[in-house]
């Protein structure tokens, strides 16, 4: 009995869990849209969210009229739906405890950490093509 007990509340805790990471997955999905279509507002109120991340989309709102580098753009892009993925899969994988693709996920983080590195570069380096 108390084998099955916890197996109900791991279950239980599992779907909680999940739920929470596809809503988080939603607001991922509406902040790559914002960025795709350069859509300022619906970037705020994204980030406006968690109070955690108002600075920030105040420090966005000062800049948002800055030129675009296409590149960095670009690649910011590439990061983001990267990054969506992998969460999407890790969720993936957390709810069907689906072991063996787990291991994949290193390979997609580190080429959203070489995305991310790109992007620095790109934020260091204007114009260094």
């Amino acid at each position: 009995m108390p084998r099955e007990s916890f197996h109900r509340e791991l279950d239980r805790l599992v779907e909680k869990v999940v739920e929470l990471g596809r809503e988080v997955e939603s607001c991922l999905d509406a902040m790559i849209e914002a960025l795709e279509k350069h859509d300022a507002e619906a970037s705020s109120n994204q980030l406006g969210v968690d109070a955690h991340y108002k600075e920030r989309g105040t420090q966005i709102a000062e800049t948002r009229n800055a030129e675009r580098d296409p590149d960095l753009a670009a690649t910011l892009r590439e990061m983001a739906h990267g990054t969506r993925d992998l969460f999407r899969r890790g969720l993936d994988v957390f709810e069907t405890r689906d072991i063996e693709h787990s291991e994949e996920l290193e390979a997609a983080d580190d080429w959203v950490d070489l995305m991310y590195s790109e992007a620095m570069n790109l934020v260091v380096n204007p114009g260094d093509k």
